[in-house]
């Protein structure tokens, strides 16, 4: 029996780079990953060899853009393919390298490289029977396009070697991917592939699809090239691949109709030939004049084009390096591996945030293009000023120009102006749900600042960034508040350009309209306490301006009695309000989304921003159960969709709970009045009365609970009211800091004690209850099963003592939750679904009393149920829920023959069906599926975050002095990191460990690779590992968190990227390591005493004791002027882990 070989994983130096390879990949289940680029280009591979590529998006791909388990499956048809034909005195022999035509035939051994900076990615298979091995892999070109590397390599023998190396399956360009998808057998007999001297393969339409009685031509090609020296034959097509690997011959093909496009090269390795390369290049989107100029190019020497593609190659990997760099992605510690897993973690967070390529300098076209496309009006208003402003400054001279003009919407512009580049959604073929465009020049090949995203992702990723671009954090801010709705919820998409919200298709099953929930509280949060943290006077500075607006989404919530009738349809689209406003955007630019006043966009105040969403989440509180989920939409784990209706919110009544706590705290350094609009004004009082009435209640009661959501809804639903009718500019009146305080005050109370209630037998918090309705008016809470979402949520609030959250973890690792094959933890506890033949299953007995049952039997009738053989009954298969048997029971009722026993039986029947399938309980496709969020799923991104509020946990003992309690708050810490990926073999991974993915399945390795939400929750805990923090303006080096052996145990060089985008260089030496903030490079040495020293730029240093910088000093770094070269800070032994 053959010995299991088990796949192994190392960082190596490769190939003139730094690579992780996996020697026996092909001993793990297929998986998918990411090829990035510092360009527009895209690339995605699924480790059997499946691949899809192109530029901008899915529209300009080269390889049909499928979804990732079709892209496995026709790994054999599409992409790199080799057939090598050894000329032995025997005879022939035919070997495949990388395909199953070969497999078991000989003693190979596969290995899989991906660089560490993430734009290559290669495959390599050693024939030990024949002595020869071939590599080949994928990267990119800014310049040319997609990059395929082929090398044969000679072990040993001497026999002459034939080689037919083909990419096969290239599209021609033109083909939009729903039509590929849809349509791809008509595609084919579009296609025609011509060659020209070069050789350059064109792969073009004969024109462009439609249907329509007009001339449509086809004026763009995809092109292929090679620096193959003199191929024997050139083909175009798959035709004659049978006939080599039979061993005849094959001719060029200059011309190939109807057929799929393919770019085969026949070669040879000669007998005294050790080894031989080439490149084969691909591109899509010529016009002619581009082929012109390709095919003058190839006319040169043939080594000095293949030397200009690999500079350009090397320079698109340093501007990726680049953009990495200037968020802070470069360390240098003892674990290459872990460098390698920060980088691609701040790699993939820009890739969905992006960056700000040019740090706070300002470029006035590009401030003049996005005024002119958000409010057409304000531009033409201010266009002479905007000529005579310098063509770059820097923002804090920009935003100083602006207060000059006096104009608060060019004020309320200047601060939502974010000059972020490489951003994109977060869609690729794991993720086809989610559409991406890689927006990254603009029409005249410039660079094009702009981003895109989910609401729901992209505040998550500026997080992140806004460590290393803290400046800008008062932008974000004001972004996320102007992007918000005037009901106090938040739309569906965000860019550059301004918002979009759903709008129905009822054809289209996986369209909804709704709000979700939880982001709107949390991802605000995190954003104002950074601010807070690092410009502690720069939120009283926003509280006094008005700049503040809101976007007027065509949603109108039904009145509170409706919602309680129907939970699941609480939310109507009004077509013509839609209109209106799509009608203001085609006058005025995307600010026509917003709420206006007179004839302009309405302006408020900093308060009424933070006010709003708490009041309408407190008009939505069920006491001891949680937020009412009513609004269509779940909260951060969309599997549990079902959720929205019935649902109770326990996790964002914690983050409520920790928003109020810093709402409490800013409100009380504020000073005077401040005023808001009459509704919210009316608004507050009406919630703060609800909450004082109810203050005294300490065992509530279903009726208790009904009674405060009535007064509560009540006070929501005259809010609305007055939107709808009057709408909310007007008069305003004023609050008062005692007000205010006296308010978070109360809602704290009861927001603490329902989150108190929560707490289970087995020392866990519940997550999201049901509420259930009674009959005679009370309001009774249904407990679900346990998930982690909910025990993160309550770790994070604030509501714990340290014991407290040492206990909660002490029982999260005992609980349903914790999966030990990954040492992590579920979404919840996974479960055995039912067989088939057990579901659905009714005895006769059961029944015997529904006479309606009784008369459809003796009918034969079985349009309600399906009797067995054995005499069991079962719900007709069609009903899928509840509301198709209504539905079958109206149609019935409509005979003469059942109307009386429908009318009679009807509910009972509905009971039933609820009593068989529990349909109550159901929280959505999470627990009907297995993967994604679904049943045996580990899901990165929540274990993350509960590693990040572990990490803030441990800061809080430490700040308080509980050195014993932190110590132990850190062990939880790092066994939750050990479960991490790139803590693990590519065994125990089933994929790159060192890239984040988002799941992992019970059943086979990791999955969805690149843009999820953990890596900017392990970009933060990384910050809290290394001791960064900022307190009161102030920039604190305290690494309690950090462990000693992540300090270099040997010298190395630690290379980064400065503010100019010039690579540094620091020399470390043994017990140091290296990192950058704000591009600066930080360097720890193990030492006798905290100190740093600041060496700035002029060659001046500063010494200061205890690690902490003056506000001056923290302004220099975070202003990222230069002005600091490095800083030198001295760690105590005793201090590190």
């Amino acid at each position: 029996m053959e010995q299991r070989v088990v796949p192994q994983g190392e960082v190596i130096s490769w190939g003139g780079g730094k690579y992780y390879r996996i020697r026996h990949f092909d001993r793990l289940p297929w998986f998918f990953t990411t090829v990035a680029s510092g360009s527009d280009l895209w690339l995605y591979l699924t480790s059997n060899g499946g691949i899809t590529a192109g530029r901008k998006n899915p529209d300009h791909a080269l390889f049909p853009y499928y979804t990732e388990d079709k892209l496995a499956d026709m790994a054999e048809v599409t992409g790199a393919s080799f057939i090598v034909r050894i000329l032995t005195p025997e005879g022939v022999v035919v070997w495949e390298p990388f395909s199953c035509r070969s497999e078991g035939r000989w003693e190979v051994v596969r290995s899989l490289y991906k660089r560490l900076n993430g734009a290559a990615v290669y495959f390599e298979e050693e024939n030990l029977d024949l002595g020869l091995s071939l590599v080949y892999g994928w990267t990119t070109s800014p310049r040319f396009g997609l990059v395929q590397y082929v090398r044969l390599e000679r072990k040993r023998g001497g026999h002459p070697v034939e080689v037919l190396t083909g990419v096969r399956n290239i599209l021609p360009s033109g083909v939009e991917s729903r039509v590929q998808n849809e349509f791809s057998c008509l595609v084919d007999a579009y296609k025609l592939n011509e060659l020209l001297p070069g050789p350059i393969a064109l792969f073009r339409l004969s024109s462009i699809l439609t249907d329509r009685a007009e001339p449509s031509e086809a004026l763009r090609t995809t092109v292929a090239w090679t620096t193959l020296e003199g191929p024997e034959a050139v083909l175009l097509s798959d035709a004659q691949v049978e006939a080599f690997r039979r061993g005849e011959e094959v001719q060029t093909e200059s011309l190939t109709r109807g057929r799929r496009g393919a770019f085969w090269l026949k070669t040879r390795l000669g007998s005294h030939e050790a080894s031989r390369d080439w490149y084969v290049v691909l591109d899509v989107d010529y016009d002619q004049t581009e082929v012109l100029r390709l095919r003058a190019l190839l006319e040169k020497d043939r080594g000095e084009v293949r030397s200009t593609l690999e500079r350009d190659i090397e320079a698109g990997m340093e501007e990726l390096e680049r953009i990495v760099g200037s968020a802070d992605g470069f360390q240098c510690t003892a674990s290459e591996a872990y460098d390698a897993h920060h980088y691609a973690n701040v790699l993939f967070n820009v890739m969905r945030g992006g960056t700000f390529p040019s740090g706070y300098t300002i470029s006035r076209e590009d401030l003049s293009d996005f005024l002119r496309r958000r409010n057409r009006p304000l531009f033409k208003a201010h266009a002479s000023w905007l000529a005579s402003l310098p063509q770059e400054m820097d923002r804090e001279s920009l935003l100083a120009e602006v207060e000059k003009r006096g104009d608060p919407h060019l004020v309320r512009l200047a601060y939502e102006y974010l000059p972020l580049y490489f951003s994109r959604r977060h869609g690729d073929p794991s993720r086809p749900w989610n559409r991406f465009s890689i927006e990254l020049k603009d029409e005249k090949g410039r660079p094009r600042l702009y981003y895109q995203g989910n609401w729901r992702d992209i505040f998550q990723n500026w997080e992140a960034l806004a460590v290393s671009f803290p400046e800008f954090l008062e932008h974000m801010v004001v972004v996320f508040l102007n992007a918000s709705s005037q009901d106090g919820h938040n739309p569906y998409r965000i860019s550059r350009d301004g918002v979009e919200w759903e709008v129905p298709e009822p054809e289209n099953p996986w369209a909804n309209i709704g709000y979700w929930g939880d982001h709107q509280i949390v991802y605000l949060l995190r954003l104002l306490e950074k601010l807070a943290q690092m410009y502690p006077e720069r939120l009283e500075t926003l509280s006094r301006k008005r700049i503040f607006t809101y976007v007027e989404i065509p949603y109108r919530m039904r009145p509170y009695h409706r919602m309680l009738e129907n939970p699941r349809a609480t939310i109507e689209f009004d077509h013509d309000w839609h209109r209106r406003i799509m009608a203001r955007v085609e006058r005025e630019g995307s600010d026509g989304r917003l709420v206006h006043e007179g004839d302009g966009v309405y302006l408020g105040t900093l308060l009424e921003k933070l006010l709003l969403p708490v009041l309408v989440k407190l008009t939505s509180l069920v006491p001891e159960g949680g937020i009412w989920m009513n609004t269509q939409r779940p909260e951060w784990n969309d599997a549990n969709n079902a959720l929205a209706g019935p649902g109770l919110s326990v996790v964002t009544l914690a983050y409520l709970r920790r928003h109020l706590a810093f709402l409490r705290g800013l409100f009380s350094a504020w000073e005077g009045e401040r005023d808001v609009p009459e509704a919210i004004g009316r608004l507050f009082h009406d919630v703060d009365v609800v909450l004082v009435e109810f203050a005294s209640v300490e065992a509530w009661t279903p009726r208790d609970r009904r009674a405060f959501l009535d007064r509560m809804g009540r006070a929501g639903e005259t809010y609305r009211e007055h939107l709808y009718g009057t709408g909310l500019p007007g008069r305003r009146v004023l609050l008062s800091k005692e007000e205010l305080l006296s308010f978070c005050e109360r809602a704290l109370q009861v927001v603490d004690a329902s989150l108190r209630a929560n707490r289970r037998d087995d020392g866990l918090y519940h997550s999201y209850n049901l509420m259930l309705l009674d009959e005679d008016g009370g309001i009774r809470i249904r407990h679900l099963y346990p998930m982690l979402e909910g025990q993160v949520a309550v770790l994070s609030s604030g509501l714990l003592s340290g014991e407290e959250a040492r206990s909660l973890l002490d029982a999260l690792w005992r609980s349903p939750l914790y999966r030990e094959d990954q040492d992590s933890f579920l979404l919840y506890p996974d479960r055995d679904l039912p067989g088939f033949l057990d579901r659905n299953v009714i005895p006769g007995e059961r029944l015997a009393p529904f006479r309606l049952v009784t008369r459809m039997k003796e009918r034969g009738d079985e349009r309600l149920f399906r009797i067995d053989d054995e005499g069991y009954y079962h719900f007709h298969p069609d009903f899928r829920n509840v509301e198709v048997l209504k539905a079958r029971l109206a149609e019935l009722k409509e005979g003469p023959e059942y109307a009386a026993l429908v009318d009679a039986e009807a509910e009972a029947i509905c009971d039933l069906y609820e009593e068989v399938f529990d349909h109550a309980s159901f929280t959505g496709r999470s627990g009907t599926f297995f993967g994604y969020e679904g049943l045996g799923s580990i899901y990165w991104h929540m274990v993350a975050k509960l590693l990040l509020a572990v990490g803030e946990l441990f800061w809080e003992a430490w700040d308080r002095g509980d050195l014993k309690g932190a110590r132990a708050l850190a062990r939880h810490y790092y066994r939750i990191r050990g479960g991490l990926g790139f803590n693990k073999t590519p065994a125990e991974q089933g994929a790159f460990p060192l890239d984040p993915y988002s799941h992992t399945p019970r059943h086979t390795g990791a999955r969805q690779p690149g843009m999820t939400g953990q890596v900017k929750e392990e970009i933060l805990a990384r910050w809290l590992e290394l001791g960064v923090r900022v307190k009161e303006g102030r920039l604190c080096f305290e690494p309690a968190l950090l462990r000693r052996a992540e300090f270099l145990s040997a010298p190395r060089t630690f290379e980064y990227y400065e503010v100019s985008g010039k690579r540094g260089k620091v020399k470390l030496s043994a017990h140091q390591l290296g990192f950058t903030l704000c591009q600066i490079p930080v360097c720890y040495t193990l030492g006798d005493h905290l100190q740093v020293r600041v060496v700035f730029a002029d060659g001046m240093v500063k010494s200061l004791e205890n690690g902490e910088l003056d506000p001056s000093l923290t302004q220099a770094v975070f202003s990222r002027r230069g002005a600091i070269r490095a800083l030198e800070v001295t760690i105590p032994g005793d201090m590190l882990l």
